[in-house]
C-alpha cells in the first residue's frame, strides 16, 4: 500500500520530520541574511533628535493620547478616578526626565 502522508506514521518519520524542519529553518535563515546587522549604526545622531522630541511634541502627544484614553474609560465606567491616570502620567514622565538628566 502507498503511504499518501510523509507524517502519517510519526513514530516512524521522526528523523525525516525533523531533517525537513531543518532545512526550512535553515533555507529561511539563508534567505534572510541580509537583513542582519552589518556593523553600520543606522540610529547614529539621533540623541539630541530624541530628547528635543521627548521634551518637547512627544510629551504634548503623550498627554493627549492619555487625555483621549482617560475619556473614553471614563465614559465607558463613569468612575471619575481614572482621570488620575493622567496626573500620575504627568508627574511621573516629569520625575522619569528629570531622573535621566534631561
Amino acid at each position: 500500500m502507498i503511504k499518501l502522508s510523509v507524517f502519517k506514521n510519526i513514530k516512524e518519520n521522526y528523523f525525516v520530520k525533523n531533517i525537513i524542519k531543518f532545512s526550512l529553518f535553515s533555507g529561511l535563515i539563508l534567505f534572510c541574511s541580509h537583513v542582519f546587522a552589518d556593523g553600520t549604526d543606522l540610529l547614529a545622531g539621533t540623541d539630541g533628535d530624541l530628547i528635543k522630541t521627548v521634551t518637547g511634541t512627544g510629551k504634548t502627544y503623550l498627554y493627549i493620547a492619555e487625555l483621549i484614553f482617560a475619556s473614553v474609560s471614563f465614559i465607558k465606567t463613569r468612575n471619575p478616578t481614572i482621570f488620575l491616570g493622567v496626573l500620575a502620567l504627568s508627574v511621573g514622565f516629569n520625575v522619569m526626565l528629570k531622573i535621566a538628566g534631561v
